[in-house]
């Protein structure tokens, strides 16, 4: 997850992290530490017009694209999400 944060930080999207006090006092096979890794809390409030959201979602899709392709295909859920975004 921290990949994907990484590349959307370099696309002037900042992912914030929740819970940073869970690693350091959770192990990392805890489920408290596996939720705050893996979360990817989406920003969304009255400060973003409908152009930035619609930029937000392409470039999130666009990466979980690049980073979800499994044995060739991208998995359906995740093409009817694309297509949905592109299609807004």
């Amino acid at each position: 997850m921290f990949q994907i944060i990484g590349i959307l930080l370099k696309k002037n999207i900042y992912i914030p992290t929740l819970w940073p006090d869970v690693f350091k006092c959770c192990k990392e096979e805890e489920l408290e530490y596996l939720y705050a890794k893996n979360i990817l809390p989406i920003p969304v409030d009255q400060r973003y017009s409908k152009e930035d959201m619609n930029y937000i979602i392409r470039e999130i899709l666009s990466v979980l694209k690049n980073v979800w392709f499994l044995g060739g295909f991208m998995r359906k859920d995740m093409q009817a999400l694309h297509k949905e975004s592109v299609n807004t």
